[in-house]
């Protein structure tokens, strides 16, 4: 199922959820954690860069330096847990593969790691323990209220998850892993993409915290406008290190968050001492603005609706100039300078508005959706 119908933002969070039955959320990324509380093995550094594209899919880099404290080589199982999807009628998976997690690879200290893959119970905060799948099965794709599948023992349900695991042994000192996955972007009326990611699982190695911690966010060739929920990153400032971009705070949902308009760049935030109390959200800016309940008005706030690229603009009442906004949308995206003063004024209004005088009209990098917006109108402008 790849549409929702009511607007609700979702935040898809471990210890606080607001779900909701209006997206598709496919799976959340995440930390990779011991199977149980570690003693011995801390978290020195980390870089977490999460790249956002055109294609549908979010695409995930870490590069961790673990420290053995212990004087002796110790082999850990770790891994992650990924959520099984909702709302997405995704087929189950019995190997324990997520349907939406691509291009899974472990390096440690420059050898490629196998992994393992089974289906486990959900929450579970010792394991990686597959479940018994001769008593626990997902027959008839059952789903509880929530819109989550889960498996079933008779007239007993079970919500479980995809683990991903490995063994790797730690040598004492210094240890380097990289670590990458794409995965489906989830998506909703009003969100033309959301990103999960769980930050507060890291807690769980030796040193309850991750020493030195820096999250990357990557538009590479392309323009985003999205908002990042400021609980978990309260101290500190998120900065422009490439590209094009502009932040600011705002509230939504009685709710702080970061605002950002990033073009073909990269933001930054950087903690040291990081212990993670809050989950990492990404979502596109639209639900900022859309006013679901005035349509009285001249100008009500709308969006493109698509899932890979979304910015929010004004539908006026005026259909002959609507059309040459909806047409002039992905170049204003990319910091087009508009000549025509009518339309210079009302893209101007946008925060998220970037003009470029360097930028020269191309399409070469346009999305499906961008070019059903410029074949509204034959000439630009």
């Amino acid at each position: 199922m790849r549409k929702c119908f009511l607007f609700i933002i979702a935040m898809i969070l471990v210890n606080s959820s607001l779900v909701a039955n209006d997206c598709v959320f496919y799976v959340n990324g995440n930390q990779l954690v011991p199977s149980d509380q570690e003693s011995d093995i801390s978290v020195k550094k980390e870089i977490l860069t999460i790249s956002l594209q055109d294609n549908g899919f979010t695409k995930v880099d870490v590069y961790y330096e673990f420290n053995n404290n212990s004087q002796k080589p110790k082999t850990v199982l770790m891994g992650f847990e990924a959520d099984n999807p909702y709302n997405a009628e995704e087929p189950f998976n019995p190997k324990g593969v997520h349907p939406n997690i691509y291009n899974f690879t472990v390096n440690m200290n420059g050898s490629v790691l196998p992994y393992s893959n089974a289906i486990v119970e959900s929450e579970i905060p010792e394991g990686f323990k597959p479940l018994d799948l001769n008593t626990w099965k997902a027959e008839g794709q059952a789903y509880e209220d929530s819109g989550y599948q889960v498996l079933q023992n008779g007239d007993k349900t079970k919500k479980f998850s995809y683990a991903y695991s490995f063994k790797a042994t730690f040598e004492p000192g210094i240890n380097r892993i990289v670590h990458s996955y794409n995965y489906d972007t989830s998506f909703g009326v009003g969100q033309a993409f959301m990103i999960d990611y769980k930050l507060t699982p890291a807690t769980r190695w030796a040193n309850k915290q991750i020493d030195d911690f820096t999250l990357v966010i990557r538009a590479d060739n392309t323009a985003k406008h999205f908002r990042i929920n400021k609980a978990a990153f309260k101290t500190g400032e998120f900065k422009l290190i490439e590209g094009v971009g502009k932040c600011r705070d705002t509230k939504y949902a009685d709710q702080d968050w970061v605002e950002f308009s990033l073009r073909n760049g990269v933001y930054s935030w950087h903690s040291e001492n990081f212990k993670p109390t809050d989950e990492l959200g990404i979502y596109s800016c639209e639900s900022l603005y859309y006013d679901y309940d005035n349509d009285k008005e001249p100008l009500k706030l709308g969006s493109t609706y698509d899932r890979n690229r979304t910015f929010t603009y004004m539908h006026p009442i005026d259909t002959e100039f609507k059309v040459r906004v909806a047409h002039n949308l992905p170049y204003a995206h990319r910091g087009y300078v508009f000549s025509k003063p009518e339309l210079k004024e009302y893209f101007e209004k946008f925060w998220w508005y970037m003009p470029d005088p360097q930028y020269k009209p191309n399409t070469d990098d346009f999305t499906e959706k961008d070019w059903e917006f410029v074949k509204k109108e034959k000439d630009k402008e």
